[in-house]
This record gives structure tokens, C-alpha cells and sequence, in this order.
């Protein structure tokens, strides 16, 4: 996952188990790499609040192999002045894409092991109340994982649709969290994330996985 901070710095979400800053050049930094002493499980997904703060998921990856000392499947919060992170939800089977509205009052999440995407009302210290079944997905099978629901990559319009990357392809949620569409994608596995660009931010654009 990227995102792009208040500051117009490029920030990642890295496999190799940490959140970094990757652009411009000449300030690229890590920002975390570990909580309590433990080491992140998978960074995934990322988003940057207005504020500067950092939002971000940590789940495992699809087959992997849990240990009993690795931490919990979390969305984490990394404060804007970046001294401090905060493991804000842990109920979530396997947090993914992750977003926020366009007034930043709601925190979306996508759980690839669950049928519904989630919302939470984010509070005026960046952490998260409320948890919410704000729209179900699709059901349909993905052979290679034997998945029958969940979603990966997520973004959110203007106008507060959600737009979630799953085995279906792209599922469309209103603002009210009704199911209207799924955009099959021409992949030869599910779309992998999503986001809006282009003039007005009027273009959607999704990466296909593999």
C-alpha cells in the first residue's frame, strides 16, 4: 500500500515489516518497524489523516504459518508527530485495505476473511469507536485460496461510495453501504487494490494481481 501524507511525502506499507517514507528523495525514512519490541507480522494497507497521523494493517499473509509470539492482526495508528504508535483494533479476522472518508470522520477497512466491509467513527485522538457492518460482499469462489468472500485493496469517492478489490472484482457500496455493482475485472486472478486520479480525481484505477 502507499499513501500520500499532508507534506506530499510518498509512505509505505512494506513487506519487510515496516512503514517507511520512499519519497521525495533525500528524506526517505522509517517510520516503524516494530511495537512493544515485537516485529510487524505484513504491512499491507496505509492511509495518511489530514493531521499527519498514519493509519495502517497488519495481517497475515494468505497460508502463512502463524506463531504463538507473533503479534495480534491489528490496524495501528501512528501518531503525526511520528513518536508514537498505537495498536488501535485487533477483532478483525484479517484487516486489509484500509481508507478514510473525505471528511476523515470514518475509517474504512476491508477484512479478507470475513464477508463484510467494516467502518469506525474516528475520534478526535485518531482512535477508533463503533465498529460497523457497513456493506457485505459479494460471495464467490477464488480456487487458489478456496475463499468465498472478503476484500483486498479499498478506496472511497467524493461522494462517499466504497470501492472494495475482491474475487467478484470491484464491488461498489453506497454511501449507505448498499451493494449496487461489481466491475469484473480482466484479470486472471481477483484485482489486488484500487484509487481515484486524474482530472477532478475522476478516474478509478485498479491493479490487477500476478
Amino acid at each position: 500500500g502507499l499513501t500520500v501524507d499532508s507534506k506530499g511525502r510518498i509512505i509505505a506499507a512494506q513487506y519487510t515489516k515496516k512503514i517507511s517514507v520512499i519519497y521525495p528523495k533525500g528524506s526517505e525514512k522509517t517510520l516503524t518497524s516494530s511495537y512493544n519490541g515485537k516485529p510487524y507480522i505484513r504491512p499491507n494497507d496505509l492511509i495518511a489523516d489530514k493531521k499527519g497521523g498514519i493509519y495502517f494493517t497488519d495481517p497475515y499473509q494468505v497460508g502463512a504459518t502463524r506463531k504463538p509470539e507473533d503479534l495480534l492482526q491489528a490496524i495501528y495508528y501512528i501518531s503525526p508527530d511520528g513518536q508514537k504508535v498505537t495498536q488501535l483494533i485487533t477483532d478483525i479476522n484479517r484487516p486489509n485495505g484500509i481508507t478514510l472518508s473525505a471528511d476523515g470522520k470514518t475509517l474504512f477497512a476491508n477484512d479478507w476473511d470475513g464477508p463484510y466491509l467494516l467502518t469506525y467513527d474516528v475520534q478526535p485522538d485518531g482512535s477508533l469507536k463503533n465498529r460497523k457492518n457497513f456493506g457485505k460482499y459479494t460471495l464467490k469462489q477464488e480456487t487458489d485460496h478456496g475463499l468465498v468472500s472478503g476484500a483486498d485493496g479499498l478506496c472511497v469517492s467524493a461522494s462517499g461510495h466504497a470501492f472494495a478489490t475482491t474475487p467478484a472484482g470491484v464491488q461498489i457500496f453506497s454511501p449507505k453501504g448498499e451493494h449496487l455493482a461489481d466491475l469484473e475485472a480482466p484479470y486472471d486472478m481477483p484485482p489486488q487494490n484500487c484509487g481515484f486520479g486524474g482530472p477532478g480525481y475522476g478516474y478509478l484505477y485498479v491493479t490487477g494481481r500476478g
